[in-house]
């Protein structure tokens, strides 16, 4: 568990830490066959070290959880996911549990903001504007 826990906490996602122990031969537990990244996660959150949310280094400068993000904007986390899928947000997934996390400066939070007012029920035209994420160079 030593090895597999350094594996994680070196940045390692979990398909690399996978590959990894099946390349050095160490056996899965005891009823897996083999082993998964399904296993691997779960193995990993019972041991304390699988919460992407308690590592050090998960939110870089102007990163939010998602669900933190949408309290902050008043809106359904449902909503944010759906605007992330389209691209609409700059997002990153965290590596053991694939959280998502979003980017958003006060600029961002602005247009994310707008966004929020101009999505009502019915509303099928999205200025592009307010559906074009602020790039990582801006």
């Amino acid at each position: 568990m030593k090895q597999i826990t350094a594996l994680r906490l070196s940045g390692l996602d979990t398909p690399a830490i996978v590959r990894r122990l099946v390349e050095e031969g160490i056996r899965p537990p005891s009823r897996a066959k083999v082993w998964t990244p399904q296993i691997l996660r779960k193995l990993l959150i019972a041991t304390g070290v699988g919460d992407d949310r308690n590592h050090p280094d998960a939110l870089q400068a102007d990163e939010w959880w998602m669900p933190t993000l949408a309290e902050k904007l008043k809106i359904d986390g449902h909503k944010l996911r759906h605007w992330a899928s389209k691209g609409w947000l700059r997002t990153r997934r965290t590596p053991i549990q694939r959280l998502w996390i979003v980017w958003a400066d006060e600029v961002e939070l602005e247009r994310l903001a707008k966004l929020r007012n101009h999505s009502k029920i019915g509303v099928k035209y999205f200025p592009l504007d307010l559906i074009t994420p602020k790039s990582a160079t801006s």
